[in-house]
């Protein structure tokens, strides 16, 4: 039912009460009482401008039809029943006065109802979202999102270009209240910033059965295999470098870098689990070949505890100075996941080289470029999915040794996402049953190119390590990006 009012809001005197219908009565535009001033314009071929002014709830109801129609085909997926809930609930008494002067202030909600039911129809106002909007996930939106209490999140890795690419994006998101299909921009959706890597020594450790724990000091036997108080070399098939550490900055070069390798900024994309590395050691040429296999060091509900393998290749070149080289296949977990928790096994290769020239005894030049290549990983509607994605990543520094510590100093190139394309299966619609329909979308990866530079400080005392880092915020150059330390105990 449809009850009449004049430009002004008021009720006219020749329409009908809402009464006992004012569950599922409005009030719209229906003309004045004097139709020849205030009626509505409608068609009419019989006059000379085509147009004339007419008075009535027949004029009143036609306003309805049309917003049924409108709101049908903004929404689609909506029932009749849910676009007519849309326009009562878009409806207000705001404004509105009955014919012998009532309005809501004066009278209140009951007799406004009487006459004018849920009120004064609003196209704006049922068009819009009437609750929180939610990022759809699975077959329907019994999983969905509500992002008034979550945003959801990017991959690590991303650079700040490549963030803010996605967060320019227009996503499909539904109303909380019926479902409705609206977008929204990609920073409604997505959380924004990135965890600077502290660089940092003792992020891995490597026993050299051969000389034992560098951790020590070269000559400490710690590990070292003795009988009868004689150091007694193992077998030439026993691993010669054990190193553990985080399966992320476990490098094929590990054996090599030792403590330097957490002054290396590893992969964000990849999830950090602990794992060991054995590693071999034959000469070939005069150049040391070490091939090594990684083993996964927790428990995951993987059956295969074997996460990668490779080569690292030694070359002397004289004066202190050594060359490096390595390739590393691995199975990896990704951290790609829209909610956090999520991740996904794919395998990835990393080749790296570099190069270490002794200053002195106690001080080294360093240098390391790392490319990570991803194997594609498809896109779901709850994991972000990668093409053709490569990482680089590069580090420059300065190590000295002293009786206080190890402390160094350098710059790097974070290795972040670098090149490739990131996707996502995102919602596109819904069917009147509920069904929700899917769509790929992707987006260029943008390397930034930031630089950051660094100091880190090691000890060793008495059986504690202890392990310091300070790290420039890329994006603010001359700021602290973020700091760590970190206390460890042998036993």
């Amino acid at each position: 039912m449809v009850v009449s009012v004049e430009t002004s809001l008021i009720e006219t005197d020749y329409t009908n009460r809402c009464g006992v219908a004012a569950s599922f009565c409005v009030a719209a535009p229906g003309g004045g009482d004097n139709q020849d001033i205030d009626g509505i314009r409608a068609a009419d071929a019989a006059v000379i401008d085509g147009y004339t002014r007419i008075s009535g709830t027949s004029m009143a109801a036609p306003h309805v039809s049309g917003l049924a129609a409108a709101l049908m085909e903004k929404f689609p997926s909506l029932t009749s029943a849910q676009i007519a809930t849309r326009i009562k609930e878009g409806a207000s008494l705001n404004g509105l006065t009955g014919l012998s002067g009532q309005t809501l202030a004066n009278d209140g909600e009951d007799v406004m109802r009487a006459i004018f039911g849920h009120g004064f129809i609003n196209a704006e106002t049922s068009s819009a979202p009437f609750a929180s909007l939610h990022y759809a996930i699975g077959s329907d939106l019994s999983q969905a999102i509500n992002l008034d209490e979550a945003k959801l999140d990017l991959p690590a890795g991303l650079s700040k270009a490549t963030q803010e690419r996605i967060r320019a994006g227009t996503f499909v998101v539904f109303d909380g209240f019926d479902g409705a299909r609206f977008t929204a921009g990609g920073d409604t959706i997505f959380n924004s910033g990135y965890v600077a890597q502290v660089p940092i020594f003792g992020a891995a450790h490597t026993i050299d059965t051969h000389r034992g724990s560098k951790r020590h000091g070269e000559g400490y036997a710690e590990a070292a295999f003795r009988r009868d108080g004689q150091i007694d070399m193992p077998s030439k098939w026993a691993p010669r470098f054990i190193t553990t550490g985080d399966s992320a900055r476990l490098s094929a070069a590990s054996s090599v870098w030792d403590k330097k390798i957490g002054l290396f900024g590893n992969l964000d994309t990849v999830r950090s689990t602990e794992a060991v590395s054995y590693g071999w050691d034959v000469n070939v040429g005069g150049v040391s070949v070490r091939p090594f296999i990684q083993i996964d060091n927790t428990d995951q509900s993987d059956d295969t505890p074997l996460r990668g393998y490779g080569a690292a290749f030694v070359a002397d070149i004289g004066r202190g100075a050594q060359v490096v080289g390595g390739i590393k296949q691995a199975s990896e977990f990704l951290n790609n996941g829209l909610l956090g928790d999520g991740h996904t096994l794919t395998d990835l290769t990393e080749v790296e080289y570099g190069f270490v020239t002794k200053l002195s005894s106690q001080s080294d030049l360093f240098a390391r470029i790392s490319t990570i290549v991803l194997e594609d990983v498809d896109a779901f509607d709850t994991h972000f999915g990668f093409q053709n994605v490569e990482s680089n990543g590069w580090t420059v520094g300065y190590e000295t040794r002293t009786s206080l510590g190890h402390f160094a100093v350098g710059v790097s190139k974070p290795n972040t996402l670098s090149q490739g394309d990131i996707t996502l299966i995102t919602p596109s619609g819904r069917s009147k049953e509920g069904a929700l329909h899917y769509v790929e979308q992707r987006f260029p990866i943008i390397d930034d190119n930031h630089l950051e530079r660094f100091i880190a400080y090691g000890l060793n005392n008495g059986g504690w390590d202890i392990s310091l880092g300070l790290v420039e915020d890329r994006y603010e150059p001359g700021t602290i990006g973020a700091s760590k330390l970190q206390l460890s105990r042998s036993f």
